[in-house]
Parts: C-alpha cells; structure tokens; sequence
C-alpha cells in the first residue's frame, strides 16, 4: 500500500475519494485517486455502483480483484458483495457499445472462482504452494476458506454455480471431499 504524500492533509484518502465520489463532475478524480493510492475496494465499489457520471466497467473490477488484491478472503469477500451486479444480464441500463467483446462478465467471475478454488485446494494439500499463476494470491496458512463461502457468491444464481461446479468436479472432486472432510 502506498503511503499518503499528503500526510499533513485534514482529509485521510478514503475521505478525499469519498467527497469526490459524491460531488458531481469528480468521480473521474476519485477513480485517480483510488488507484493512485492503491484503493482497490473502491475502486472495484466504484466501477461496480450504478452511476450516471462514469460507464460501469464489470471487466476493471473483476480485474482488480485477480490481480491487485492479494488475500483471497479479500477477493472472495468482493464477489460475494458484487455478485448479484456481476451477474445481472440487463444490460437496458448500458451506453451503446459498452458490452465487451471476448467472455461475458458471468464467465469472467465464474474463471476467477475456479481459479480461486483451485489455489485455495492446492495450498490446502501444501501450505508452502505458490507459482507465478498465482502470484498475486495469499492465503494465511491456518485461515482456511470453506466451500460455503464460495458457493454464497453464486446466491440466485444457480445456473452459473452449475457452470462452476462442474469444471471444480471434474478437475478437484476427490480433493474437495478430502477438504471438507478436514474443515
């Protein structure tokens, strides 16, 4: 984390992103600030949250959260408190051209679940585990993360927790019954 330049400032950062979220004309500047900063939760709040001032951008905030929140409870903690905008297929609310080409948002969040469920498998069969794949992924040895927190980001959504699960079962099945056998 970056630390405050302006440290003799009456306003901590947080707060200056804050006012400048709310004031109209300066969400762009809040936006500066957070990544300045290294704000990641309101920068992914930010381009989560309906606003009329900045275009909703789903493929920055899932990308904050893969690669620059490190602790997976932390990511896992953002999709669950997101899910439900990330999964949202009404797309009336959009600027024309803002639908992304490549995968859709609901499969960007359903490959980093598989991802995090994979690494958090693997550093559960070698707490030392770690590869360049998942460098930006931490997990304190003794805070495990049990499968029920993972499935709540898929809450209303069980066509896409299918789409989860299967790929999960097939690649890890007898290790997540080992797992949760232990938690």
């Amino acid at each position: 984390m970056r630390k405050d330049i302006c440290s003799e400032s009456i306003f901590d950062v947080e707060t200056a992103i804050e006012v400048c979220k709310q004031k109209t004309g300066y969400k762009k500047l809040a936006i500066e600030l957070a990544e300045k900063y290294e704000k990641w939760d309101l920068l992914v709040a930010m381009h989560i949250e309906k606003d009329d001032e900045v275009n909703w951008n789903f493929t920055a905030a899932i990308w904050i959260i893969e690669e620059k929140i490190k602790p997976v409870k932390d990511k896992v903690r953002l999709l669950q408190q997101y899910g439900s905008q990330l999964f949202e297929t009404d797309t009336s609310n959009f600027a024309v051209g803002m639908r992304a080409k490549g995968p859709g948002k609901e499969q960007q969040v359903v490959s980093l679940m598989i991802k995090i469920t994979k690494f958090i498998i693997k550093r559960h069969q070698d707490p030392n585990f770690q590869t360049p794949e998942f460098e930006n992924y931490s997990l304190e040895k003794k805070k495990l993360i049990k499968l029920e927190e993972l499935l709540k980001v898929f809450v209303n959504y069980s066509n896409l927790m299918q789409l989860y699960l299967k790929p999960v079962i097939e690649a890890h099945g007898d290790d997540l019954l080992l797992i949760c056998e232990q938690i």
